[in-house]
This record gives C-alpha cells, sequence and structure tokens, in this order.
C-alpha cells in the first residue's frame, strides 16, 4: 500500500493470511514518511530491497531514488545504507520504479529524472551495502533518452551474462512508444 504519508510491506503466507513472523507480529511493515515505494526484489538470503522515490515534503518536486533492505522478519537491515535506508538525490522529479540483482550482489535500480521539460531512463548501479557504484555510468548512473520527449524506466532484468535490459515507456512527438535498452556491465 503507497500513501501520502506511508508505504506498508506486507508479506502473506502460502494460505493467504498476513504471515505473522513479519514485520514485528502484524505481518506488516509500515514505513512512514513521504517515502514512496515502487519496487521489491527478493536477494537470495531472504531479504527484501524496497526501491521508490524520496520526495522531501518542503520542494515535492525535488525527489531522489530510494532504497530500503528488509531483513527477512521485516525490520530494516542496519547493515544497508544508513539504518536500512539510501537515498540518491538525482534530479527534479526522480523517480526509482524497478530493481534487479547482479550474480556478485550489488543492484540495479532504474527509473526516470526530468531533463529540461521531459524524464529520461535512468539507471543507477549500486554496491552490495548501497553505495552508489561511480564505475557504472556517469558517477553512478546513466541516463537514456530515445526521442526527445517523455520516458519512463519501468522495468529492468539481468542476463545471465551479466547484461542488463531496462524498458518502459518512450514518446515521440506524436505517439507513445516503448523504450528498450541493453547496457553492458
Amino acid at each position: 500500500q503507497v500513501g501520502l504519508d506511508h508505504t506498508d510491506v506486507v508479506r502473506y503466507t502460502a494460505n493467504g493470511f498476513p504471515d505473522v513472523s513479519f514485520g514485528g507480529g502484524s505481518g506488516k511493515l509500515t514505513i512512514l514518511g513521504n517515502d514512496v515505494g515502487q519496487g521489491l526484489a527478493l536477494q537470495p538470503d531472504g531479504k527484501l530491497l524496497l526501491v521508490g522515490s524520496l520526495i522531501n515534503p518542503i520542494a515535492p518536486a525535488s525527489a531522489g531514488f530510494l532504497l530500503k533492505r528488509l531483513m527477512p522478519n521485516g525490520t530494516l537491515d542496519s547493515g544497508f545504507g544508513t539504518a536500512g535506508t539510501v537515498a540518491t538525490s538525482l534530479s527534479v522529479n526522480a523517480a526509482a520504479n524497478a530493481v534487479a540483482l547482479l550474480a556478485d550482489g550489488r543492484m540495479v535500480v532504474v527509473g526516470s529524472r526530468m531533463f529540461s521539460a521531459n524524464p529520461n531512463f535512468v539507471v543507477a548501479r549500486y554496491a552490495a551495502d548501497g553505495a552508489l557504484d561511480t564505475s557504472f555510468g556517469i558517477g553512478g548512473t546513466l541516463s537514456i533518452d530515445f526521442f526527445g520527449f517523455t520516458d519512463l524506466g519501468e522495468n529492468v532484468l539481468v542476463q545471465a551474462d551479466g547484461k542488463i535490459l531496462v524498458s518502459g515507456s518512450a514518446q515521440t512527438l506524436r505517439s507513445d512508444g516503448y523504450g528498450l535498452a541493453r547496457i553492458n556491465p
């Protein structure tokens, strides 16, 4: 559940009931504040990665990428970023939408950020501890513009050979389209 003042992460049992071993007995972790969750990935060790936007309530247009890592029991992982949270300030109206795991523990996040009047795909790579991997792209991020209009990065997959696939909507002057890019690791 995503609200203006919180995001809920809920885990269910195979029978469809809230898993009371998660989130302190309720089956739900509520993240208060202006964080907006958009995507999840399950790590091999059972930890969850949540990505989305960190929204500044004073200046809502100045959002950045948000990553939170949860332990298998639904508590924030204190060994990730700062107390389980990584915030990457990118620019005006940035939003992370999806995350994928690399074989070596790093993670790739895709979303969008504004450039002049139109958003572009933005891809960021992070180390296993949540630090931005500055060896990727320019300072840890890569911008992709397809047609000079609105491009929204929505999905990310990692191929078996480590190459990164990102996709989403890509508009031209006269029509909506689809953008797909493959990035070398």
